[in-house]
């Protein structure tokens, strides 16, 4: 193994980004790139814990800590019976999105793209900002892809040094890629006994003679030249990081058979939760002989533990002079990929954090966001994220919290909702198994009076961009690289890279820890680290619109969120005699509207305005309720009118009447009646309740949207005057699992009486009973500006202009004042956009 491979220009990104390039071969879905260099991505400011004021006293003072962030590396037996990538099939269907993917076409050579990210941090003298050398670095989670001893052993020789050897079993590869492997979904780089496999046909993937048996063979690794923390993930703990490892599957793993596809019979709709029990399930199909190999036995959690160095304990505190770092463990013992924290740990996190009188680092696994796995596995109470963060805001002193789980690079304010503090970052780091095969730099320092601040720099290995025949090392590194970046849906075009505010960014916070303030995103250029001038951008999104500056909205991800929600919005009206007239003289043509049910006006209402305004040129959405509709027959009949009006798209929802009229008294009923024949639907939309419906019970709700999910291709919210409770919905619906996407439900410009009035009957809850109870506050809304969209709007960022959070736009309840509503978007636009 070579100990460093051809650099082609720096490997810190903010002197270099690797980026798509030119064309190599076309497929018939898509074209196969290179990999390119780019022009350097500058560090930028972002100042949303702190007052914008600080431009007085910023600098670059002595560093207490400099850390490489590492995460999600996957190390992968890609030969194990207990894999199971024939799921990888059903990609279309959202009941097995948790498990997937099962298989990617670069794991063969991800052991090289580890080293080659080990060799890249040991070769870096010092961090670009404070000119420190590295000091510590931090693994956290998923190190191996399918708890098995053999992936452990070769995760511990890539970073502690020593003998890795990727190849299992016996004497030649047996793994989905091999040339006559009875599946051509996979990319098979020797090419297939049939022919081109799928992945060379559609998407223009390589040729590669001999790569498994060259990826395979032994080499040794050096390991990391600075100390290292371990952190414990799910694909530790289970199964392909979803299924529990019982005892059948841990004789299956070291067994002779591997299954090629799904059994026939499997319950699709109870699919995941099979997984979670019993994986061992998906292999009572046809399978294939393998050899057999006793080191793919699974590991214990204390076998991980003492792997890395804390035997007893995956949870536990690592001090420095300057620093207190908490790694804890967030894995659900009971299965699924998402994590859970329990009481004991969360207790023993606060006596951790109320001893330290430093500043903290927190390492875990999973995101802030993505502790929302209820399955349960005996022993203490699981700790909701809300409690978990009154503990971590109420010392003060916590800066940085880093983790991985999602394979995107993501960063976070996580303000002190009491005003104690300041608060403190989440950094979320991508995977080096996808792309963009990122490590990060992170440099915490002093920043002067009552500062610390936080520099991170994304790590392109040493890959080589031409991997020519793929025999060294380097070269397989940048040809895993290059395979990442083309995988469909997970490679160059994914929001995995995340967004420049994700990425080269300095993070000031308050410390010691006082009050909180917001201010502009400016850029910070590293060339020079004697001092940072902080200060307006002077052109392009970087620049804040007086908008921003008057509402307090620094960071450009939220900038240019709203600008996209308020481009395309849907607006909601009511099927009255009047609306049409007001929609043709103020409504674009390019805006989308949808026409309400209404019980008292009959569904015909609904469809007839519909008609008439698609006739005028508009994209319009009719409202079906389930409650309206008597049988089958109405139904077709209905049916062929929304599609006579070319969109192809219809809203379906219960409906306000107390009765239904026929057979469908719910949406699912009705759902279930259209799918049940041809429909000549693109589109179909359902309700969200981020508060409970005025006759509705919240947890039927809740399952009813669940349950819809898997007709459904997007979500409306229904109408909600807090902006917090709109954000905790949408989080606890990702959680659920539930990824269609979300559009968020909010009053347009109307008047306060009349939102009021209307609220309880379309099914906002407990907005409308506060307003009724508490007098001061209703007498704010019936002022001028007493509520104001503006506001509502911005309390949805920065979370919800997040990708992973998959908010399509925004829904306005115009309740038919569309003039005003118009006019508000339009004149909200033209500040934002003039900057």
């Amino acid at each position: 193994m070579s100990s460093r491979g051809p650099l082609d220009s720096p490997v810190l990104s903010h002197q270099r980004r690797l980026v798509a390039g030119a064309t190599k071969r076309q497929g018939s879905m898509a074209p196969y790139r290179a990999i390119a260099a780019a022009e350097g991505e500058k560090h930028t400011t972002r100042l949303d814990l702190v007052d914008a004021g600080i431009a007085e006293h910023f600098q670059i003072g002595a560093a207490l800590a400099c850390i490489a962030h590492l995460t999600d590396l996957h190390v992968t037996d890609v030969q194990s019976p207990a894999r199971f990538e024939f799921i990888n099939h059903e990609y279309g269907d959202p009941r097995f999105r948790e498990l997937l993917p099962m298989h990617r076409p670069q794991e063969a050579v991800n052991a090289h793209a580890i080293a080659a990210m080990v060799r890249t941090l040991n070769a870096i003298d010092v961090a670009p900002i404070t000119g420190s050398p590295i000091r510590l670095a931090i693994m956290s989670g998923d190190a191996v892809d399918n708890a098995q001893s053999n992936e452990l052993a070769n995760f511990g020789a890539l970073l502690d040094g020593g003998d890795v050897r990727p190849d299992s079993g016996g004497q030649r590869y047996e793994g989905v890629q091999s040339p006559g492997w009875p599946d051509e979904i996979f990319w098979k780089p020797d090419g297939g006994i049939k022919g081109d496999d799928y992945m060379r046909k559609a998407f223009g993937f390589p040729d590669a003679p001999g790569l498994l048996e060259r990826a395979l063979r032994s080499f040794h690794a050096d390991g990391l030249r600075m100390p290292w923390l371990g952190c414990h993930g799910n694909h530790e703990e289970v199964c392909q990081g979803v299924g529990i490892v019982t005892s059948e599957l841990a004789t299956r793993m070291v067994g002779f058979h591997k299954p090629i596809r799904l059994p026939d019979g499997i319950d699709r709709d109870a699919a995941l939760e099979t997984f979670v029990r019993r994986p061992e399930a998906f292999m009572a199909g046809p399978d294939l002989p393998v050899t057999p190999d006793a080191a793919r036995r699974p590991f214990t959690r204390g076998d991980f533990a003492a792997a890395i160095g804390h035997e007893g304990t995956t949870y536990y505190v690592h001090d420095t002079p300057a620093m207190r770092f908490v790694v804890l463990d967030t894995v659900c013992a009971a299965g699924g990929a998402d994590g859970c924290i329990d009481e004991d740990q969360v207790r023993w996190l606060e006596r951790r954090l109320k001893e330290a009188s430093r500043p903290v680092v927190i390492t875990s696994h999973h995101t802030l966001d993505t502790l929302g796995n209820k399955r349960r596995a005996g022993g203490p109470r699981y700790i909701d994220t809300d409690e978990l963060l009154e503990v971590v805001h109420g010392t003060g002193n916590v800066v940085l919290w880093l983790n991985g789980h999602t394979h995107a690079n993501v960063i976070r304010p996580r303000p002190d909702p009491r005003g104690n503090g300041g608060g403190f970052w989440e950094v979320t780091t991508s995977s080096l198994e996808d792309w963009p095969c990122q490590a990060r730099l992170v440099e915490v320092f002093e920043a002067g009076d009552g500062l610390l601040a936080i520099a991170c720099t994304m790590v392109d290995h040493d890959g080589s961009l031409d991997w020519g025949e793929a025999v060294e090392s380097a070269q397989l590194a940048g040809l895993h690289r290059e395979l990442a970046g083309n995988v469909p849906v997970a490679g160059f075009d994914s929001p995995r890279a995340g967004t420049p505010q994700d990425r080269n960014v300095i993070l000031p916070v308050r410390w010691p820890p006082e009050g909180v303030a917001h201010g502009a995103t400016v850029p910070y250029s590293a060339t020079s680290r004697a001092r940072v001038v902080i200060g307006r951008a002077r052109s392009g999104l970087a620049a804040p619109a007086r908008l921003l500056g008057r509402i307090g909205l620094g960071d450009e991800t939220s900038r240019a969120g709203l600008i996209s929600f308020l481009t395309s919005p849907r607006y909601e009206v009511l099927p009255t005699e009047d609306v049409e007239a007001p929609i043709l003289a103020h409504v674009p043509k390019d805006v989308t509207i949808t026409v309400t049910a209404s019980p008292r006006r009959g569904i015909d209402a609904t469809v007839s305005l519909a008609e008439r305004l698609a006739k005028q040129g508009y994209p319009v959405v009719p409202h079906i309720s389930a409650r309206l509709i008597r049988d089958q027959a109405h139904l077709r009949e209905v049916l062929d009118r929304v599609v006579a009006l070319g969109r192809g798209e219809v809203f379906i929802v219960a409906g306000d009447a107390k009765e239904p009229a026929g057979d469908f008294p719910d949406s699912v009923l009705l759902l279930e009646a259209i799918i049940a024949e041809p429909h000549g639907l693109k589109e179909i939309g359902v309700t969200g309740y981020p508060e409970r419906h005025s006759f509705i019970e919240d947890d039927l709700t809740i399952q009813a949207m669940w349950d819809k999910r898997r007709i459904a291709t997007y979500i409306v919210s229904n109408l909600c005057f807090s902006p917090r409770v709109v954000k905790k919905w949408v989080a606890r619906v990702r959680r659920r699992g539930v990824q269609l996407p979300i559009y968020v439900g909010l009053a347009g410009v109307a008047d306060p009486a009349k939102l009021l009035r209307v609220s309880t009957r379309i099914g906002l809850g407990d907005s409308a009973r506060f307003l009724k109870g508490h007098t001061n506050w209703f007498m704010r809304m019936m002022q001028p500006g007493g509520y104001d969209p503006e506001r509502f709007t911005i309390g949805l960022l920065p979370e919800l202009a997040a990708p992973e959070r998959n908010v399509a736009g925004l829904h306005f309840f115009t309740f038919n004042e569309i003039e005003a509503t118009e006019r508000w978007r339009q004149e909200t636009l033209a500040r934002l956009i003039a900057g």
